[in-house]
C-alpha cells in the first residue's frame, strides 16, 4: 500500500513528497516531476538510507528485497519480459530502471502483480 507525507512548513508550498511503497522502499518527489528512489536499511539500530538512481544494476535478492516480491515472483516477471536483467558470468543482474518501470506499471494500472504460473499468460 503506498502512503504519502509532505515535508516543510504548515500552510507552505511543499518542496518534496515522500512516496512510500513499503519495506523501506520510498520515493522523493520534488517539484519539476524530478524524483529520485531511496531504500531504507535499519540495521542494529542504525538507520540508512541508499539512493537507487545511482545504482544500474542489482542482484537478484536484493531486488527482492527492493520491490517486496518473492524470488518465484522475480524469476515469473523475468520470463514474461517484464523485468530485465543481465548475465555477468554465473551472476544475474536485474536492471533498476526496470524495477523502476514495472513498480509504475501497477501503480499507475491499480494492480497487483498477477503469479500465475504461466509465463506465457497475459499479466
Amino acid at each position: 500500500m503506498e502512503t504519502t507525507s509532505n515535508t516543510g512548513s504548515e500552510g507552505k508550498a511543499q518542496s518534496s513528497r515522500r512516496v512510500s511503497f513499503g519495506d523501506g522502499l520510498f520515493r522523493y518527489e520534488r517539484p519539476g516531476g524530478t524524483s529520485s528512489w531511496v531504500c531504507r536499511v535499519q540495521h542494529k539500530g542504525n538507520r540508512r538510507d541508499f539512493g537507487l538512481g545511482s545504482c544500474k544494476t542489482v542482484g537478484l535478492e536484493d531486488a527482492c528485497r527492493f520491490t517486496g516480491i518473492s524470488r518465484s515472483t522475480l524469476y515469473l516477471l523475468i520470463a514474461r519480459g517484464e523485468v530485465e536483467v543481465i548475465k555477468l558470468g554465473s551472476a544475474t543482474l536485474v536492471l533498476t530502471e526496470s524495477l523502476r518501470q514495472l513498480i509504475e506499471r501497477h501503480r499507475n494500472a491499480g494492480s497487483s502483480l498477477n503469479t500465475n504460473t504461466d509465463p506465457k499468460a497475459p499479466g
